[in-house]
């Protein structure tokens, strides 16, 4: 938070630079349009009067810049409308000034068909399709169905020939069924002290019911609404619950000030371009600002929702920012609040809907309540979405208090993996995150007025220079003007700014070596307001002039045996993490070894990373030490050796490894090698040799019963050895008839390297990844050592590709030298990734923390892939198939 005095000097300057504005605005009223809209009354074009805001957006002229901006006057009213604008310089905005008064509110939600939508997905006062008269002589349809052109006739007796069906389901709504969508073309849009609504997650409306509102038939169908009554607030049930946007919007330079936007899931959908949300209340519930386009809440209110039948809150935000934008949402002094009387459970302020590096999102200054002592924001404050970890976004917070002015205690945020920062942001960190820099684009779109005021300070911020080209190893940093303060940083190991801030210790290259480039990031700060900005100044580090008080590494680099094509190894000699010489040493194809000489390293002590290329694993060490003084030459030899990729695996399980031992035993269980005939109803193919599992109706079972393959002794009997593999790869095929055979809970199948964890729900520090096939959600889940879950986002049963009876094909990938561990699920007959792309299983935070990966599993003790039918005692039938086993991992050639 700042100062009082700089939020003092920020308010004066705000309120002389609305003043400026409201005196603009009067003097160009006079070459601007302006239309009225009152329900109450009839349409009267002569007048410039309207009963519906549709009607007065259609008359309104297009105007050709801000001069000519047409402005739409709204009476007191609710206004059920959908509405769609693509008209540039428009204004919406009511004649009371009351934002509660004018309401624009519309009906439809995913998952439900109605006989007013056209074949565009959006509401056409001109079709019925349950009229007899709409299909005359034609192919009838019904919404619901699955169609992808329709010819029909409209109410007016027109007729419509292979109109194509948006979504290739009838009566289905686009785009969340939007109540308001702005179009692109709708440049410079501004809505003022209007609600915006989706009604459909808060009560029933007889124009919905008219519609003939149905669930959309798929496999699981959203629950009948048609049985309510108008007005039923039923609908806020849980269980109604679905997607339904209030206000869409792609145009950009568009403001919404004073409003109210009002949803429950995906209530804001803010596409592309530019916004500002000035002074609004946003309500909403799951994701409910959503999207990916650069916007600015400036003071605003952000309001779970709540339900009627639970204390779920939901998730801020869902960004689906591409990585190459800059800017995505920035929350400026906004508050967190919560609608209904109750105990609310702890939300988030947002999940990637993206892919890695991807939402960008910052809370600048936010006031977070607390509802009968609890915080609306949960202590990691982020979450996942789907296969994109939270920890993997541009998530940022800055200056978070409760509504008392306490900060909040920031310590268990989510650590930023992938950002260049962390989640909480530092005070000089945090000035680049401003309104100014968010909106400004390429035009200097400046809705706020900040421009004059950002200028002093990027006036300061473009004047400093540093002077790099300089002999010795220190550069001198300028020293802040009057009125400003300055912070210098740098994440380079070759450019270090001193405690003092003072000078920049760069730390050059050996003789001989390439120039590399560092930089430094300056932060200005007004000392006054608290604001600032940044910049980052990169130069070329050139090496080092001289070859005194150096010292050379030398030694021969030796192969286990002669290679068929030249060897590459390479030396790395580090300081501190710093790079100082690499060199580079060739081995000829043929030869078994060669010497090498590094020259002219300063004195002192490094740290070499060696490595070998062409298929060779360097065995005298990979990391060693290495000090020296000057005229000294020490010695340092190395030994690489070659891998080759060994694949053990079996598709009929006739080899004795492949046959699996029990875990325990249970009457009306069995494990048994079957041949199918082509005469079963699960999907086996012809004389297939697969691994059947069942347990029998009627019979209930331990966790721990099952069976084991030793993938160790496989290895083993192939003359192997798993101890310098640096990647292991395993896959196995699975198939599973028909979702009547899911377990109660789950199944487990995991892949350790011990059997300690004898299928219990809990961590098992041996564990690369287990896979549980999970009833309730029909579908597997992954998890990692730590037994968090993975969601095993469209590996469905029932949805998606519908994997009841077709072959998965299940892969895990275990990188052991970087312990990164993925698992790829895939449509195995159709040759499809089902998620389009790995789950991550295990990975290294931003901050080395992994507590996914198993840190006992020791393979040279063991490796088993172990299946544990049924967690959850299952009364019913289960019955599963494995098939095509595959291990692949690195030894020594010989």
């Amino acid at each position: 938070m700042f100062k009082t005095k700089a939020r003092w000097i920020f308010i004066v300057l705000c309120l002389t630079l609305i003043a400026g504005v409201g005196a603009r605005a009067v003097q160009a009223v006079e070459t601007q349009t302006i239309l009225y809209v009152d329900g109450s009354r009839e349409t009267d074009p002569a007048q410039n009067r309207y009963k519906t805001i549709t009607e007065a957006v259609n008359a309104a002229p297009v105007a050709a810049n801000e001069a000519s901006r047409v402005i739409i006057e709204i009476a007191d009213g609710v206004y059920r409308e959908q509405l769609r604008i693509s008209k540039p310089y428009l204004t919406l905005r009511s004649a009371s000034g009351d934002p509660t008064k004018v309401v624009l509110t519309w009906y439809y939600g995913i998952g439900y068909v109605y006989n007013n939508i056209g074949p565009d997905g959006f509401y056409d006062p001109n079709v019925d399709w349950s009229a007899d008269s709409t299909w005359e002589r034609l192919t009838r349809y019904n919404i619901g169905d699955s169609v992808n052109s329709i010819t029909y006739y409209d109410k007016n007796g027109v007729l419509h020939r292979n109109k194509s069906v948006q979504g290739g389901v009838l009566g289905k709504p686009d785009r969340w069924g939007c109540a308001v969508k702005l179009e692109r073309s709708a440049i410079g849009f501004i809505a003022e002290n209007i609600t915006f609504e989706a009604s459909f997650n808060f009560y029933i409306t007889q124009e919905e019911l008219d519609a003939g509102v149905a669930p959309e038939p798929q496999a699981s169908p959203k629950p009948s609404r048609a049985h309510l009554p108008a007005g039923s607030t039923e609908v806020e049930q849980q269980n109604y619950i679905e997607r339904s946007v209030a206000l869409h919007t792609d145009s950009d330079r568009t403001i919404i000030r004073n409003c109210i936007i009002k949803g429950k899931q995906d209530t804001l959908y803010v596409g592309s371009n530019r916004i500002l949300f000035d002074n609004c209340t946003i309500i909403g519930g799951t994701d409910y600002i959503f999207g990916g386009a650069t916007a600015v809440f400036n003071n605003c209110s952000l309001v779970f929702a709540g339900n009627e039948d639970n204390n779920n809150t939901g998730t801020i935000t869902a960004g689906s920012h591409a990585p190459s934008v800059q800017y995505g949402y920035l929350f400026w002094n906004c508050t967190v609040d919560y609608r209904l009387d109750k105990t609310p459970k702890a939300g988030n302020f947002g999940r990637p809907w993206s892919n890695p590096l991807g939402a960008q999102i910052t809370f600048h200054g936010t006031t977070i309540k607390q509802i009968n002592n609890v915080l609306l924001i949960s202590n990691e404050a982020w979450t996942n979405m789907g296969s994109t970890m939270r920890d993997e976004a541009r998530f940022y917070e800055y200056g978070s208090v409760d509504e008392t002015g306490v900060p909040i205690n920031t310590q268990g945020r989510v650590i930023n993996k992938l950002a260049p920062m962390g989640t909480v942001l530092n005070e000089w960190q945090s000035l680049e995150f401003n309104p100014y820099n968010y909106l400004k684009g390429r035009d200097g779109w400046d809705p706020l007025n900040l421009a004059s005021f950002y200028a002093e300070i990027n006036k300061v911020v473009d004047s400093v220079a540093i002077d790099t080209a300089v002999e010795g190893d220190s550069i001198a940093l300028p020293k802040a003007p009057e009125g400003y303060e300055f912070a210098w940083t740098s994440d380079s190991g070759y450019a270090v700014v001193n405690a003092d801030q003072t000078a920049v210790e760069i730390i050059r290259p050996a003789y001989g070596e390439p120039a590399v480039s560092a930089g430094v990031t300056l932060y200005v700060k007004d000392t006054a307001s608290g604001y600032g900005n940044k910049k980052t100044v990169t130069f070329p580090i050139a090496a080092r002039t001289n070859i005194e008080d150096t010292f050379t590494a030398a030694g021969t680099v030796s192969l286990n045996k002669a290679a068929d094509a030249a060897v590459s190894v390479e030396l790395v000699f580090s300081q501190n993490g710093v790079v100082i010489k690499k060199t580079a040493v060739r081995i000829p194809a043929g030869e078994k070894s060669a010497a090498y000489r590094a020259e002219y390293l300063p004195e002192g002590a490094y740290q070499v990373e060696i490595s070998a290329a062409q298929g060779y694993k360097v065995t005298s060490g990979e990391i060693v030490s290495i000090s020296g003084s000057a005229g000294e030459t020490k010695a340092l030899d190395v030994k690489a050796a070659a891998l080759t990729t060994v694949v053990i695996e079996t598709t009929d399980f006739t080899e004795p490894w492949a046959v699996p031992t029990a875990n325990g035993s249970q009457a009306g269980f069995e494990f048994t090698r079957y041949v199918s005939t082509g005469a079963e109803t699960a999907n086996l193919g012809t004389e297939n040799a697969v691994y059947k599992f069942t347990k029998v109706d009627g019979v209930t079972m331990p966790a721990s019963i099952g069976a084991y393959w030793d993938l160790l002794a496989a290895v083993q009997a192939n003359g192997g050895t798993l101890e310098n593999t640096d990647v292991l790869c395993f896959s196995f095929d699975f198939l599973m008839e028909t979702v009547d055979y899911l377990p109660n809970d789950y199944s487990y199948f995991d892949l350790a390297a011990s059997r300690s964890n004898q299928g219990g729900n809990s961590a098992d520090s041996t564990r690369f990844v287990r896979w549980g096939v999970h009833r309730n959600w029909q579908q597997f889940n992954m998890f990692g050592a730590d037994n968090a879950r993975v969601n095993g986002d469209k590996t469905q049963f029932h949805i998606n590709d519908t994997m009841a009876n077709k072959w998965y094909r299940i892969t895990a990938e275990i990188d052991l030298k970087n312990q990164v561990i993925t698992s790829t699920l895939y449509n195995r007959d159709a040759g499809r990734i089902l998620n389009q792309k790995a789950f991550i299983i295990a990975a290294p935070d931003g901050e080395g923390n992994n507590p996914a990966y198993p840190t006992a599993a020791d393979l040279t003790k063991g490796l088993f892939f172990s299946i544990y039918m049924d967690n959850k005692r299952t009364p019913h039938k289960m019955e599963y198939y494995f098939d095509n086993f595959r291990l692949e991992y690195q030894d020594y050639a010989d």
